[in-house]
C-alpha cells in the first residue's frame, strides 16, 4: 500500500506540473508540450526516488533487500527501525530485519542499542548492544582445508543462531575499550559427500554450541566527520575471544582477530582517495582440540559475512583457522555531485593451518576494477578481478552502504 501510494503521488505531481507548464509561455523554442514532458519526467523521477527511500529506509516497518552469503542469493523481506533521543543525552536504537531468498536461504536479525553521550559534542558515546541473529545459508563452497586445498568444489548449507551482548566505552577520543559475550549454535546441513570425506564427522553432522566471552580495543581517528583538510584517517580494532565448546571441548579455541582501515592520501575535494584495508586472524587450540571448518575464515571472492577478500578467486576458495588479507584500493568519484564511485584494487592474502605458517611466501594475489552506485535502498556494487593462471571472478551484489553527502567518506560499500 505504501508503494502504491507513492507511485500515485508521483503521477499526480507530474500531472499538476504538466497542467501548469501548459499554461505558461517559456520561450518560442520551448513549447508547452515540451516543457510539460521535461518537467513531468523530472518530477516523476524525484518522487520515485523519494518513495524508494521511504519504502526501504524511513518507514518504521519497511521493505528490505540485501545480499545474503555468496551462493545463497538475494534476500527480500521486511525491516524495522526505531530511534529515540532523550534530553539527558541517552540514545536508543531498535532494529530488526527478516529476509528470505528463492534458494531457501534466510536471515533474521534483531538488536537494541543504548548509548550515553560522554562529551558535549557527542564525539564520545558509551554503548551497550544486545540482540539475536539467525540464518540458514545454502550452496556455500568448499574446496578443502589449508593453503594447498585442491578438491573438486563441494557445497554445503549452514545454520546459525547467536545471542550477543557488547559494551563499549571510550577511554580517550581515539581509544575505545569493550567487552562482549555470545552464545552460539552452529552446524552444517545438506553437505555433499566430498566435503564429508575430508572433515571430522562431528564438525559436520553435529551442531556445536559455544559460549564466547570477548574483549576488544578500537583505535579510531577523533571526530572523523569534523575534520578540516585532514589527509589521514584510521579505524583499527583488535579482539580476543574464547570459543568454548559446550559439547566436551573437542572444538574449543582462542581467536585473535585484528581488522584495520586506513586512508593515507586524498586528492581534490575528497573525490579520490587511497584506501588500505587489512585483516589478521589467528586461532589457538589446546591438545586434542581443533577449529571446526564452519568457524574457519575463508579467502577468495567475498566471504559469508559479506567482506571482500582476494577477489580474483572463487568465493570461499581457501579455508583455514588462520588467515590474513591486505587490500590497497584507489577510489575515484566520477562526478562529485553523483553517488557513483570507481575503484582499482589489489588483493593479497593467505590461509594457514597454524599461526606460525602465516608469512608472505606463496601469497594468493589478484587485481581488478569495480564500481559502486549508492541508492536510497543501499549500495549496488560490482567488480571484476583477475588472479593469474586464467583465474577470474565477477561479482555483483548489494552492500549496506547508503549514500550520505554530508559524510566525507560517503562510499563505504561493506
Amino acid at each position: 500500500m505504501i508503494a502504491l501510494g507513492c507511485v500515485l503521488r508521483a503521477c499526480f505531481a507530474a500531472a499538476c506540473l504538466c497542467e501548469f507548464g501548459a499554461a505558461q509561455t517559456i520561450s518560442p523554442a520551448a513549447t508547452p508540450t515540451t516543457t510539460c514532458g521535461i518537467e513531468m519526467a523530472e518530477a516523476t523521477l524525484h518522487h520515485l526516488e523519494d518513495c524508494a527511500r521511504v519504502i526501504f529506509t524511513n518507514e518504521t516497518v519497511h521493505a528490505a533487500l540485501a545480499q545474503l552469503a555468496p551462493g545463497s542469493g538475494v534476500g527480500i523481506g521486511l525491516g524495522s527501525q526505531l530511534n529515540f533521543n532523550k534530553h539527558d543525552g541517552t540514545q536508543q536504537w531498535f532494529s530488526s530485519q527478516a529476509l528470505v531468498a528463492t534458494s531457501g536461504a534466510w536471515k533474521l536479525d534483531a538488536a537494541a542499542i543504548f548509548g550515553q553521550k560522554l562529551a558535549a559534542d557527542g564525539s564520545e558515546i558509551q554503548r551497550e548492544r544486545f540482540g539475536v541473529s539467525a540464518h540458514a545459508y545454502t550452496n556455500l563452497g568448499f574446496f578443502g582445508l589449508g593453503p594447498t586445498a585442491a578438491l573438486p568444489q563441494a557445497s554445503f548449507g549452514e545454520h546459525d543462531i547467536t545471542g550477543f551482548f557488547t559494551w563499549d566505552r571510550p577511554l580517550t577520543p581515539w581509544l575505545t575499550v569493550g567487552a562482549g559475550f555470545e552464545s552460539q549454535r552452529i552446524g552444517a546441513a545438506n553437505t555433499t559427500p566430498s566435503a564429508l570425506g575430508t572433515l571430522p564427522a562431528a564438525s559436520v553432522s553435529n551442531a556445536q554450541v559455544y559460549l564466547v566471552p570477548e574483549v576488544h580495543l578500537r583505535f579510531v581517528e577523533p571526530n572523523p566527520h569534523r575534520r578540516v583538510n585532514h589527509q589521514y584517517r584510521w579505524d583499527d580494532e583488535v579482539s580476543l575471544s574464547d570459543h568454548r565448546d559446550t559439547g566436551g571441548g573437542a572444538f574449543s579455541f582462542w581467536r585473535l582477530d585484528a581488522v584495520g582501515e586506513h586512508i593515507p592520501w586524498r586528492g581534490g575535494v575528497d573525490d579520490r582517495y587511497l584506501l588500505i584495508r587489512g585483516r589478521l586472524v589467528e586461532s589457538f587450540t589446546g591438545a586434542g582440540s581443533s577449529v571446526p571448518f564452519l568457524l574457519q575464515p575463508t579467502l577468495g571472492g567475498t566471504d559469508a559475512m559479506g567482506f571482500d577478500t582476494v577477489r580474483g578467486l572463487a568465493d570461499y576458495r581457501y579455508r583455514g583457522p588462520d588467515m590474513f588479507v591486505l587490500q590497497p584500493e584507489l577510489r575515484y568519484r566520477f562526478v562529485p555531485s553523483l553517488p557513483v564511485v570507481g575503484a582499482v584494487f589489489y588483493d593479497c592474502g593467505k590461509v594457514a593451518l597454524r599461526p606460525g605458517d602465516l608469512n608472505f611466501s606463496q601469497l594468493q594475489q589478484s587485481a581488478g576494477v569495480g564500481i559502486g552506485i549508492a541508492t536510497p535502498i543501499g549500495a549496488i556494487r560490482a567488480y571484476v578481478a583477475l588472479a593469474g593462471a586464467g583465474k577470474s571472478h565477477v561479482f555483483i551484489g548489494f552492500g549496506d552502504g547508503v549514500y550520505n553527502p554530508s559524510e566525507t567518506d560517503a562510499f563505504d560499500f561493506r
